[in-house]
């Protein structure tokens, strides 16, 4: 069996002999195509940001030309998408206390918001982009919809930049690894290895003190140099653990 890796996107395909490959693998868009790129914000890397709302407020002013167009339906409104329950919007808000890094190269760090929305119909669950705001102040970013072309295209990638270094930074490093460490700690230190809670949360700790401690040692410099700000920025945000 040949194991080298795929030297284009393509030969990914090429491994799936037995089962078929998800419906999103043959765009030619790949993650910029906006039905995956709608559909990795609940079932990519990072499920965590997007959330239901019932309207958009003034930090995000998409108008009802905007939604109208976005999802090609003149009967729908973007009033009426909040009512039914069908308007959900990802917030990157908390990037935008980090400090764009400088290594290897000078980085552009964005807090992008994007809105979405399900159309009107029982049989219709798949999200749509609507529109796309780069960063968090109206009066300094504008609007992108799908109707912008390359620049909707740019937005897109931009919010894809956002979404996995929320992931790495926030999501992952921070809200799991760094989050659960003092509680793995604590378990092993205040409680009996036959307590109920501990015989509950044991099974969850296997090897994260481990993991972390390699973390520190041999992962601040890929950090530092593959994400848009360095390992210390997390110092920068305030990092709550999921409502």
């Amino acid at each position: 069996m040949d194991s080298r890796r795929p030297d284009a996107a393509s030969g990914y395909l090429e491994m799936f002999t037995l089962l078929d490959p998800p419906w999103f693998a043959r765009s030619t868009e790949g993650a910029l195509d906006d039905d995956t790129f709608a559909w990795l914000r609940v079932a990519g890397p990072n499920p965590l940001v997007i959330e239901g709302i019932t309207h958009v407020d003034a930090g995000f002013p998409v108008t009802e030309a905007h939604y109208r167009e976005a999802m090609r339906d003149a009967e729908d409104a973007r009033a009426r998408a909040g009512a039914e329950g069908r308007l959900y919007l990802a917030d990157y808000a908390l990037l935008s206390g980090m400090a764009s890094g400088v290594a290897p190269y000078p980085k552009f760090s964005a807090a992008p918001k994007a809105l979405f929305a399900r159309s009107r119909g029982e049989g219709a669950r798949r999200l749509k982009p609507v529109a796309i705001q780069c960063g968090q102040d109206a009066k300094e970013f504008e609007i992108f919809t799908p109707a912008d072309g390359e620049g909707w295209r740019k937005a897109k990638l931009i919010v894809q930049s956002a979404d996995g270094n929320h992931h790495e930074l926030v999501s992952h490093l921070g809200r799991t690894h760094l989050l659960l460490g003092p509680f793995v700690m604590c378990t092993h230190r205040q409680l009996d290895g036959a307590h109920p809670i501990s015989r509950l949360l044991l099974p969850h700790f296997e090897g994260t003190l481990s993991i972390n401690d390699a973390a520190r040692t041999g992962m601040l410099g890929p950090i530092d140099k593959h994400l848009i700000s360095g390992i210390f920025s997390l110092a920068d945000i305030e990092i709550k653990p999921p409502t």
